[in-house]
């Protein structure tokens, strides 16, 4: 049948406040690329100093049934 893999997955920041920032990151393929998720115009930049968590989300929906691994790599928060 081939490789299956997600098309895309949810990234999110959470602070102390509950507040949360979320971006869809989709274009996923089977071979490395690099992706930059930008967080200019966000109200949450003024919080920048109170994230708690840094969650990456796969939706079922995408991985159901799926096999294989997925590799995040040098991940990188710049104010």
């Amino acid at each position: 049948v081939g490789t299956r893999f997600p098309k895309e997955i949810r990234v999110e920041l959470k602070n102390e406040k509950k507040k949360t920032f979320q971006k869809v990151v989709s274009g996923l393929e089977d071979e490395w690329k690099q992706f930059e998720i930008y967080l200019t115009g966000s109200s949450y930049l003024a919080e920048w100093e109170y994230i708690t968590e840094f969650v990456i989300v796969f939706s079922k929906d995408d991985i159901d049934n799926l096999k294989g691994t997925v590799y995040i790599d040098d991940i990188t928060l710049e104010k």
